[in-house]
This record gives structure tokens, sequence and C-alpha cells, in this order.
């Protein structure tokens, strides 16, 4: 062949086309270009005959389409043309071949594959032709020159010529050996071949020149294709002998062409404004008729594994079957590797674990897995060369060729594309390599889709939770501008977002020029920190928190402010100080009422002995004896020390009650009169007494008593007069005005309120009023006992006590009995009353700890003629009865002694001596008593301080 350089001219108006073209031309030795750019330049560089071939672009400043063809075929007709197209113009490439042109080339990617071979196949098939016509002695010789497949044949379908080429294509599809002179219909094994060929050889028998395309191979990107050119022969001018045949694989191209497409389809899907959805199911849809593969499927990250997202092709139940990929233990829970990651089973968990060697022909540098004949891969390697334990389900169900193609996100691998068809041999390294690139592609869009579903599913729970949030939030800019406000923030403003957004907040809220003082918003601005603080408006409080944002120079460039209501947190906040003062109180007053308490038990003792040797001493003095006179004083003193033991018992609640259903109507009218004595003639007495007032359950004599210590205190706070209102009335105390006032419940109650005009209190003397030997009176005025005792009775009494007073503005005592209390009585516990002397001759066992008092009574009893033993302990007492052999008719016992209480001790004595009879004594009284056993009405008590004839009188009562 002439190894002299082709010469070729270029005409294309394009710069970056033509740029591309010169630099693929310079790569090949042995061709050489010219460029032009219009249709006159070309024209006028073909007359100085240096052009082998042209380069020919239809669309020209000055022409275009195929008068620009036609004009250089018309000024050089042996000169072989090759269009230019660009590559939605294939079609135009096809009608130029029809016109002349020899072959024609896309713009684009191809082109740099295809660019030299097309040009020598043109000049090649253009001196076929014109050797063909001219020469047709010399055929054979030509058709040699070139790689094409190349044939001819006459009028009769017989060969006229051939290369060798077409001969071992024809061999390869046939098997049949062609020879010079054969008929063509009898070198095809599949007559049907023969018969799509026939009509464009008769076509052009006719005079047409015809190009087509062909495709080998099942659809898809993996079939291959080849162009089939047919020209008629002419060896004299106008009479047609024979056709001569070009083929050659365009595989490439069309390819290329078909891969361009498929791009530009996938990225307008990937780019669609869609749900993630949507955009698979249309990409699996798009793979499926691209590539003609059965069945298409995309897994995707979903927690610790990576089920299908979607699959198209696949049978229910093997997408079923194959839907995780985690490995599980009998009890459902996921197995994990050395690392703690999940292990993920088959070959998708190696592509998804990046589990993949090159080194084996199934895998790729990529990092896929492709195999066109699964059966004999799993025959021929083991699972160690597979990386991982394959389940084999796609080759159970017959899937031969399979591919699992990873889809690489910004951060790693996020799932897979699979491939499935049962035909073998579907696929090729470059397909896989070109779906590696689409995966990536994929992946990535697929993690920008998710990110943006994330960022939008975020920004949708800020919104919502943003405007869920109680308080009222919003972001103001260093000017004071709302930028974002939430729901709360508008109702509470009564304003719409946008006549919201813009305003400075101090003027929409304060209705001020300048923020307020102590804004924390001023305090963030200068100090680029939190700040916080409280505002009051009218009775509302409201807690301002503000949190500055800064920009990357340390500036302020947003704040975002909070504005919570804490009214009812400082409502309660008072309420908690209130109900904390009131439990010292209470603490405070039961401390000092167990003290009391106790001192008076003692006490008591004391008197009792006091008591009882006076009353000795004055029975063993004759009347008119000085000394008499003198233990009368000490009697009265004693009875006097007596009453303040009732006080103070009264006040630590241990006196002895006897409650009934009493109208407090009644008892209030019944002391008018009295009361009125008290007051004088100066002080104004007012009584509203409500009509239906309920009844109390209460010692008539307690409450009397505390009606008139309460007018007694109010008289001695108004010295010049005044008015004193007692008033009663039904309340209900619910649990808010309960939780007020320390010692109420909630339910019905009486009330009974005694107020007066005088002097008042102060907030220091009103926290001590109930204190007992606290006073304000004058010494000798008072023992401060008074109050205490009321506080105690009511307290006994199941109810409640309050006091509110101010210095110069009176004060009003509130007492709160339970209403409509229903039940009986406490027992009467009531201490007798001396009588007469009485003596006796029957059995009597004391118990007391007091040793004086034990005495006292030893020698008073026996006086009296009483049998008379004595202990000072329970256990004592009972070693006691165990050695006596006679009866014993009664047992004297304090309630309250170590070891074993009185009650303990009359338990374990009378169950052997069941009719000894029992009387107790105490220096607490009934209270108390019913603290220390089951006590009845039944019981006998005697209560101390008492005297030996109250004692004597009491035990003769008890035995008679």
């Amino acid at each position: 062949m002439d190894s002299s350089p082709i010469h070729i001219l270029l005409v294309e108006d394009n710069p970056g086309d033509a740029r591309l073209v010169r630099e693929l031309v310079h790569e090949a030795p042995d061709l050489e270009i010219h460029h032009v750019q219009t249709l006159a330049d070309g024209l006028a560089y073909l007359d100085q005959g240096c052009s082998d071939v042209v380069l020919l672009d239809l669309g020209l400043p000055d022409s275009s389409g195929m008068d620009t063809l036609r004009s250089f075929i018309g000024s050089a007709p042996s000169l072989p043309v090759v269009v230019l197209t660009g590559q939605n113009d294939e079609e135009l490439g096809r009608l130029a071949l029809r016109e002349g042109a020899q072959d024609y080339l896309v713009k684009g990617m191809e082109i740099e594959q295809v660019l030299t071979r097309a040009v020598r196949y043109a000049i090649e098939r253009k001196r076929s032709q014109v050797r063909l016509m001219e020469q047709n002695a010399t055929l054979g010789a030509v058709l040699e020159s070139t790689d094409f497949p190349i044939f001819a044949i006459d009028a009769d379908y017989r060969y006229t010529g051939f290369n060798q080429a077409h001969a071992l294509t024809r061999k390869a599809a046939s098997g049949v050996e062609i020879r010079h002179g054969a008929r063509l219909s009898e070198c095809f094994a599949d007559p049907a071949d023969w018969l799509a060929m026939k009509p464009n050889l008769d076509r052009a028998l006719l005079g047409e020149s015809i190009v087509e395309s062909v495709h080998a191979g099942p659809e898809g990107l993996g079939r291959r294709t080849y162009e089939i050119a047919y020209h008629p022969v002419h060896v004299e001018a106008g009479e047609i002998l024979g056709v001569a045949v070009f083929s050659r694989d365009v595989t490439e191209r069309a390819r290329s062409q078909e891969r361009d497409r498929f791009a530009r389809d996938l990225l307008e899907l990937l780019n669609r404004p869609d749900s993630e959805s949507n955009q698979i199911r249309d990409i699996l849809q798009l793979i499926k008729k691209s590539t003609g593969i059965e069945a298409v499927a995309i897994r995707l990250k979903e927690g610790e594994d990576f089920p299908y997202f979607l699959t198209n092709g696949f049978p229910a139940p093997f997408v079923e079957l194959e839907r995780t990929l985690c490995v599980r233990d009998d009890f459902n829970c996921v197995l994990r590797d050395d690392q703690g990651q999940p292990i993920l089973e088959c070959m998708c968990g190696n592509i998804l674990r990046g589990r993949t060697n090159p080194e084996f022909p199934f895998f790729t540098e990529g990092g896929s897995f492709w195999s066109n004949r699964t059966s004999d891969l799993l025959a021929t390697t083991t699972e160690e060369e597979r990386q991982a334990h394959t389940r084999n389900r796609c080759n159970s169900a017959g899937y031969e060729s399979v591919a699992l193609i990873p889809l690489r996100g910004r951060d790693g691998i996020i799932g897979l594309l699979q491939f499935n068809d049962h035909r073998r041999d579907r696929f090729d390294l470059e397909m896989i390599q070109f779906f590696e690139g689409m995966g990536a592609s994929i992946g990535i869009a697929l993690s920008r889709s998710q990110a943006q579903e994330d960022l939008r599913r975020s920004a949708t729970r800020w919104s919502a939770t943003f405007d869920a949030i109680a308080d009222i939030v919003c972001v103001l800019s260093p000017e004071h501008e709302f930028l974002e406000i939430n729901r709360a923030g508008c109702l509470a403003l009564g304003l719409e977002r946008d006549q919201i957004i813009g305003r400075k907040c101090y003027e929409l809220v304060h209705g001020t020029a300048a923020p307020i003082p102590g804004c924390p918003c001023m305090r963030s601005l200068a100090t680029r920190a939190p700040a916080n603080a409280e505002h009051q408006e009218g009775e509302k409080f409201y807690s301002l928190v503000t949190w500055p944002s800064l920009g990357t120079s340390g500036q302020v460039i947003s704040m975002a402010h909070t504005i919570k209501d804490i009214s009812s947190i400082k409502q309660a906040q008072v309420q908690h100080d209130l109900l904390e003062e009131q439990l010292r109180a209470s603490q405070k007053m039961e401390a000092i009422g167990s003290l009391a308490g106790g001192v008076a038990h003692d006490f008591n003792n004391l008197l009792s002995v006091i008591l009882s040797y006076t009353g000795l001493a004055m029975d063993s003095l004759l009347e008119g004896d000085p000394l008499k006179e003198d233990l009368v004083e000490v009697q009265k003193a004693g009875e006097r020390a007596a009453g303040l033991t009732r006080q103070l018992l009264a006040f630590s609640r241990k006196q002895v009650l006897q409650p009934s259903v009493l109208d407090v109507n009644e008892i209030t009218s019944g002391l008018e009169k009295m009361l009125r004595r008290i007051l004088g003639e100066d002080v104004e007495l007012v009584q509203v007494l409500e009509p239906e007032l309920g009844r109390v359950m209460a010692d008539q004599g307690q409450l009397e008593q505390v009606l008139m210590n309460l007018v007694v205190n109010a008289r001695d706070a108004m010295p010049a007069g005044g008015r004193l209102t007692i008033e009663t009335s039904n309340i209900e105390v619910d649990g808010e005005y309960a939780s007020r006032h320390m010692g109420l419940r909630t339910g019905p109650y009486v009330q009974i309120a005694v107020s007066d005009s005088g002097c008042g209190m102060d907030e220091a003397v009103r926290a001590r009023i109930f204190e007992p030997f606290f006073t304000t009176k004058e010494k000798g005025k008072g023992t401060g006992l008074g109050l205490a005792m009321v506080y105690g009775i009511v307290q006994q009494s199941g109810g409640a006590i309050g006091v509110s007073s101010k210095p110069g503005h009176g004060t009003t005592f509130r007492i709160y009995l339970p209403r409509d209390v229903s039940g009986d009585a406490a027992p009467d516990l009531v201490p007798a009353s001396p009588t007469r002397k009485t003596t006796g001759t029957e059995t009597i066992l004391v118990v007391e700890d007091e040793d004086a008092l034990r005495k006292v009574i030893h020698r008073a009893l026996s006086g009296g003629g009483y049998n008379v033993m004595t202990a000072a302990e329970g256990e004592e007492a009972l070693r006691i009865c165990a050695r006596h052999a006679g009866e014993i008719h009664l047992l004297l016992t304090d309630v309250v002694m170590p070891k074993m209480s009185g009650r303990e001790l009359a338990h374990a004595l009378t169950a052997d001596r069941p009719t000894t009879r029992v009387l107790y004594m105490s220096g607490y009284t009934g209270n108390t008593i019913l603290h220390h056993g089951d006590f009845d009405a039944e019981t006998q008590f005697l209560a101390k301080p008492f005297t030996m004839a109250g004692l004597m009188s009491k035990i003769r009562a008890v035995l008679d």
C-alpha cells in the first residue's frame, strides 16, 4: 500500500471541534490536515488537488445541510467525504451516506476512538468503488487491500469477489467455505439471514446506495452493532452489473452513543425534584430498558443492614428470601465480627464491606463482582476465594449472569446495584466498568438526596418543635430586630409573623424608643456571653434569657431570646416559703408541746405528792391549829399549780376531752351575757351567726374556754374601747386553700372568726403568739398560757387556728372545726371528784415508778385499812403476784412506766386473776392513755395530780 501521508481537508467552523480533530490527527504521523471554516474556502482548496479525504461539517456559515455535501461531491466526485454530525443528528449522517458520503462521525466521545479508522475506511471504500468501476478484472486484488469485510455480487447474486476478512466472517457465522461464483443464498446457515439481506441487494441492483445498522446478540448495552453499506457497481456508464457490500463493526460507536444517551437520561433523573423512592424506581426502569437485563435491584443502608430498597423483575419469593443480609442467631440477634460490625452474608456483603480481591477475575479494581456463569464459578472456586459465605440463592433461582456494583456516597459505600439474568454471557468488563462510574453518580446523588431529605425533615422537625414550644422564642439581630419568632410569640403579640419580622423588639413589646433597663440582650451584646434577667409587668413575672451567636471574628451576629412566664413559679415559691414557715412553726409548737407535756407529767407527780402529804397533815391537826391555815395556803398553791399544768396539757393536746356533737351558734349565744361582762361597756360585741351552720364534734367546756380566752385577749388589745365581732360560717376548704394553711385538709368546716379593732400585732409577735409563756403584757398581768391552751384545744379537736393582724389594724383569729363529723366521743375518762373519806379492807397492788408518790399512796391506803402491796415497775409487780396466794382486789397502776406499760401489766395480771379490778393513773391524761393501749369506755382512770381523798373515793367507787 502507498506509504505517503494522507492529506485531510477539515471544513469546520466550530473552533473547539476543529481543535479536537487537529489534536487527534497530530497523534497519527501518516495524517496531515488543512483546516478551513467556510464552503467557499473548502472548494477553493479542492482546486489545488492536495486532498485525499474531506472531513465536512454540514452546518457552515455560507452553506448548510445536504447542499454543502452535494457541492463537495460535485466538485470532486472521486474524493471521499466523511460527514461530521452532532449527537442528535445520526439520521442526518445516514442520509449523507445515501447522497454519496463515505462515512459519518458523531461529534463527542467516540470520535477519539474511530477518527483515524474512519478516515482510512472512507479512502479505501472510495478507492474500491472507483477501482470496481474501472477495473472489474482486478476486483479481487483491490478487495484484499483492506481489513474490512467486503464482497461483490453480480445480478444473479453470485460472488464476483470477496476479501479474506469476509470469508472468515462468513465461515464463523455459518461454517460455509465461500468461493467465487457461489450463490450468496447458499452461504447462510439460517435462511432468515439471507431473506433479511436480499431486499437491500435488490435495491442496490436498481441503482440505490443503502447503509444500514444491524445488531448481534441480545438487546442492551452489551450487544454488538455492525454497519453494512450496499453500493451498485458500474462497469460501463449507465449499466449496473453488480453490488459491492462493505461491513464494519461499529459497536464502540454505538455503545458510546447508547451510553451517552443513558448517562444523559440518568443525569436528568438524578436532578429531577422527586422523592427518593420515585427516583430509584425510574433508575431501575431505565437500566432494565437500556441493558435488557431481566432483573435489577438497589440495596440501601437501613440501620445496620442493607435490605432491598426497590427491585424490578425479581419474583416476590426471591425478594422476600433475600431481603436482608445480616446474619442472626436463634434469638434473632445480629452477629458481629471482631471489629463489632454486623456480619453481612453472601457476595453482596463482600461488595458492601469492600472485601474484594481484583486478582480474581470475578472482582474488579472498582470493587464490583460479576459472573456470566455462576454455576461454573461455584463449581471452580472456594468460599475462601469468594471472600465470604455465599448463600447461592441467585444460582439456585437459575440466574447465571449476576453483577453487583457498589454505590459510593460521600462517606463510603451506601448500597449496591444488582443485575441478574437467567441467560449466560450478559456482561463484559467494559460494561461493568461503565456501571461502576454510573454507580458513583447514583451513590453521590442518593447521598445528596438523603442529606437533603434529612435536612428537610430536620427543618420540619425544627419548625414543628420551634412552634410547639409554649414559651416565647425569637431570634434578634444586633440591632434588636426580629429575625424569627415562634407561634407562641405571635400569639402573645397578637400579630402575624410577617407583621413582626424586621421590627425592633423594644418598640413592639414595650412601646419604648430604646431597650428597657436590665435587658439581657444589651448585656449579651456587651459581653458576647449568655445573659438572663427577670421582668415584671403588672402581676405577671417573666424570665428572660439571651444566647448570642458569634461570627468568625467574634462579633455578635444574632441573639436567641426566650421569654418564659414564671408567674406560677413565683406564686409557688411564695406558697412554698409560706408552707415552710408554717412547717417550722408547727414543728416548733410540737417540740414545745412535747416539752410542756413532759414537764406537766413530772410536775403532776410532784403535785400529787405535795397535795397528798398536805391533806394528810391537815387531817392530823385539830381545828384551830394555826399550822392548819398554813397548810391550806399550801394546798391552794398546789391547786393553782395543777391549773397551770392543765393549761400546759391543753397546749400539748394531752388533756381529757368529752367531745359531743355541738351547735356552735348555741354556744356563742349562751356565752353572750358573760362575754359582755368581760368586755365592759366600752367594747361593742357583735355576733354574725350563719343561720344554717353545720354541727361539730368538740368538748363544750373546752370550746367555751377557747372563746373566753380569745375575748379576754381582744379586750386587752382595746384598752380605749372598740368593737369585737364573733362570726360563724360554713366553708369548703379546697386543695389550694389547704395548701396555704398548715393543718387543714380539704372538706367541709365550720369557721369561727373572732375579730377586734385593737392595736394589732407585728410579724415578730404574730409568729410567737401561740407559744406557752410568751406574752406581751406587763409582768404579773398574764401567764402566757391562754393562747397556747386555745391552740392545743383546737388542734386536739381536729381543727386548725390562724391569725391575721397588722399594727393599728386589729386582729382576727379564725378557728376551723370539721363539719358534720360523726362518731362516738372519746372514752369518758373524767377523774372522780373527792366526795367523802372512805376505807376498806381489800388487797390493793400499787405500781408507781415515782418513789415519793408510791410511798404516800401506800401510807394513805394502809391508813384507810387496805392491805397494800407496792412495786416500782411491771415485772416486779408480776413477781409479787406470783408469790401472793390470796386474792388481789385492785391493781392501781401508772400508765407510762419503764420496761412495761400499765396496760401491758394489767393484761398479764388479769389473765390469771380475771376478778381483779384495774384503776389507771397518769400525769399524762386521756389522749396519752389511748396511745398506750386499747382502752375502752369501761376503763377507770384517775388523773394526776390528785389528793388522797380523791384517790380513796375513786378506789371505793371502782371496788364497789
